[in-house]
């Protein structure tokens, strides 16, 4: 399995048999997704810096799932559990979709705009990981702080932070840098191209990856 970073919260994952892009995002100022090839597409929520399927190639046998419930494409199981963009039960930004992902015996999360701590239900759902690809910049999610609890109470091998201040993406322009979420954390700081991970990979200690934008 190979995870590539397009900006923001959005990621490609490519498995033995899919194509997997995660929350495809509008353009803003100077970054912008190049079109996509892609069999699954998956949306936390309805904002447009997490939704923009004109940044995925057309594609009659695409699969797009946008919100809660169990999937299956190609060997690839998904699951998507409930959860809220803000701290007051969604009433100030609405839900958000937490995706599961069970492909080449590894195990991904990916939290969309998770807005709360997670509580025990949630935590249990999602259970043992891999890799958790988690927002750290704040102001419309969780900040570096909460974030560093979640990883710690989910213990992945790889931590691939998103959702942070990126220089020239307007939309996150309020949003904090990914290092005090580094600093906080504490792991150890590989920055990479792309992830590459099988069922085979070593186990590691906790590892933070700050994938380079593809």
């Amino acid at each position: 399995m190979q995870i590539s970073f397009l900006g923001h919260s959005c990621f490609r994952i490519k498995t033995k048999t899919s194509v997997i892009v995660i929350d495809p995002f509008a353009p803003s100022g100077d970054l912008k997704m190049k079109k996509q090839e892609s069999d699954v597409v998956l949306i936390s929520h309805e904002h447009t810096d997490h939704n923009n399927l004109d940044a995925i190639r057309e594609n009659e046998q695409l699969k797009v799932f946008r919100g809660p419930g169990e999937y299956e494409v190609r060997g690839v199981f998904i699951r998507g559990i409930d959860s809220f963009h803000d701290a007051s039960s969604g009433s100030e930004r609405g839900k958000n979709t937490i995706y599961v992902i069970d492909a080449d015996g590894v195990k991904l999360a990916h939290l969309g705009d998770l807005g709360t701590l997670l509580e025990e239900e949630a935590l249990e759902e999602i259970g043992g990981l891999d890799v958790l690809m988690i927002p750290v910049g704040g102001t419309y999610t969780i900040d570096s702080r909460q974030a560093v609890e979640i990883t710690r109470q989910l213990n992945p091998r790889y931590i691939l932070p998103m959702h942070y201040f990126e220089q020239g993406y307007d939309a996150g322009a309020v949003l904090t840098p990914v290092e005090p979420f580094i600093s906080a954390e504490g792991s150890p700081v590989e920055n990479l191209d792309t992830l590459s991970i099988t069922s085979q990979t070593p186990q590691e200690s906790r590892k933070i990856v700050v994938l380079q934008r593809a």
